[in-house]
């Protein structure tokens, strides 16, 4: 599970363009999400789909909604900063 929430933090830090905190409940809870997706469909190339502006179609359909709206959230307060 460790591989998988390591390029987890990765795709959140490049998305929401801020660093992950250890230490903040939301970041953790995101990424371990967003994980479990990766370890359930760990065979879907789907999923390898990211790019530096957004999450592409292919790749926003891989995960559920919530995990979705959770990065949004953080992006959204990174732009109002």
């Amino acid at each position: 599970m460790e591989e998988y929430i390591e390029t987890c933090k990765t795709i959140f830090e490049t998305y929401t363009s801020i660093s992950y905190d250890s230490t903040n409940n939301a970041h953790v809870v995101c990424v371990s999400e967003m994980a479990k997706c990766h370890k359930n469909r760990e065979n879907n190339e789907g999923l390898t789909s990211f790019s530096g502006s957004g999450i592409s179609e292919s790749y926003e359909s891989s995960y559920p909604k919530y995990i979705i709206m959770m990065l949004e959230k953080f992006r959204k307060k990174v732009r109002l900063l």
